[in-house]
């Protein structure tokens, strides 16, 4: 049995498993393994990105039968892709050199999720962590805010209010083996090459902020995240967008998933620091301990046309998880909600051969959306298929009950599709 084939049937198991016992056995049965825990580490561990998609390789497969198979195995393709995440045609044609090397069908869909990282074992670094030790797999969790209508009575003393970004978020890790910015899911944003040159120029450590399109004061908030998504989703060098940076902690702290000092102690050292061109230091909006400087704030921003505000508790530690120590502050309410169907407008009315009513799935419940102009409406309807399954951002006033007593919302309007994100998320 090959490696390959090896890894393969590990793999079955562990998706023919469902429970978390079993799945916790299965790797203490393998604890010895180090070709399987290898593998575990290239396809878990964010910190390798490979950067190419299924649709790229599959484009050139089948042109290589009988050339043989380039690397001596996947964990020669593995340091390649890592060396060279580009996801350029190049680095996908010699991925599927190596998969046209195999003739066994289960090995092609085998190697094809392993090298895109859609490999779905059902564990979590986290699990695996608990099985082989703290530090195995980087366990990529960043601080995520409560809201503030929630959590406000336990903010004591004094507080930051800062502005809530639209943008998309970037946690930019700086350490000895260079610079390396992610997603808030913990993927790779190659070719941010102007914001990478600026952080060189800072101490190593973990700086926590939101990627805006430059200028994004004359955009409106939706057209904010939308334009900044249009330069960072696309290949290769990545410019026009500023790295609004609102935190830092340690790398030990950020392995830790909690910083030794208070945000008070934080702000202070990142306002120690001398920023770069694309760097900014998020501004403090209000310093104290007076919650009635909120509505006017808050007004002010929706004036603006901006998304909200920030709060950040003076003492508040930095904790990898969601927390009372962050919170955000919105007059209306959104969601980002997977989309489960399409339907036409009434007969005989204006939208009667398009879109009528976008159908999402709010916690378990059909929810229609409107709010779309006849451009979308008709780029939504003639692309279902491309829609199908996507997230989309929609603010609503608060949750309700709809006719037949199960969960909806009220005043449900779509504000953008989210396609930085594939899982549903409540705020």
């Amino acid at each position: 049995m090959n490696l390959e084939q090896e890894l393969l049937v590990i793999t079955n198991r562990f998706k023919a498993d469902s429970t978390k016992t079993g799945k916790e056995a299965l790797l203490r049965e393998y604890v010895n393994n180090e070709n399987f825990k290898q593998y575990l580490k290239y396809i878990l561990d964010p910190m390798y990105t490979f950067g190419l998609q299924d649709k790229k390789i599959k484009k050139f497969l089948g042109t290589h039968v009988g050339k043989g198979r380039g690397h001596i195995n996947i964990f020669g393709i593995f340091e390649h892709l890592a060396e060279n995440p580009t996801g350029t045609d190049h680095t996908a044609n010699i991925v599927a050199r190596f998969i046209d090397s195999f003739e066994d069908d289960d090995i092609t869909t085998f190697l094809l999720e392993s090298f895109t990282k859609k490999m779905k074992l059902g564990i979590t670094a986290k699990t695996v962590n608990k099985v082989y030790g703290k530090g195995f797999l980087t366990n990529f969790e960043i601080m995520l805010a409560k809201k503030y209508e929630d959590e406000s009575h336990k903010v004591k003393g004094e507080f930051y209010l800062t502005e809530k970004y639209d943008g998309q978020r970037c946690v930019i890790i700086k350490n000895g083996d260079g610079i390396k910015a992610f997603s808030r899911q913990g993927e790779r944003i190659l070719g941010l090459v102007d914001i990478e040159k600026s952080i060189a120029n800072l101490p190593y450590g973990v700086y926590d902020g939101e990627l805006l399109i430059n200028n994004h004061e004359k955009l409106k908030d939706r057209e904010v995240l939308q334009q900044t998504l249009k330069i960072t989703r696309k290949d290769g060098e990545k410019h026009g967008v500023d790295f609004y940076i609102f935190d830092f902690l340690t790398l030990a702290e950020f392995e830790n998933g909690v910083s030794d000092f208070s945000y008070y102690m934080r702000r202070k050292k990142l306002e120690g620091f001398e920023f770069g061109s694309n760097l900014v230091l998020a501004p403090i909006l209000y310093k104290g301990s007076d919650h009635s400087v909120i509505p006017a704030l808050l007004k002010d921003m929706e004036d603006k046309g901006r998304e909200g505000l920030m709060l950040n508790t003076y003492e508040g530690k930095y904790e990898c998880k969601r927390t009372h120590n962050i919170l955000k502050l919105k007059t209306m309410q959104t969601a980002d909600l997977k989309v489960i169907g399409f339907e036409k407008g009434k007969p005989l009315g204006k939208y009667e051969n398009t879109l009528g009513t976008l159908i999402v799935d709010y916690k378990g419940y059909p929810l229609g959306v409107s709010g779309f102009t006849d451009e979308m409406r008709t780029a939504i309807w003639g692309n279902q298929d491309f829609y199908m399954g996507k997230i989309a951002e929609i603010s609503y006033f608060r949750e309700s009950k709809n006719e037949q007593g199960g969960l909806s919302v009220s005043f449900p309007q779509f504000k953008g599709w989210r396609f930085d994100k594939d899982e549903p998320s409540y705020y």
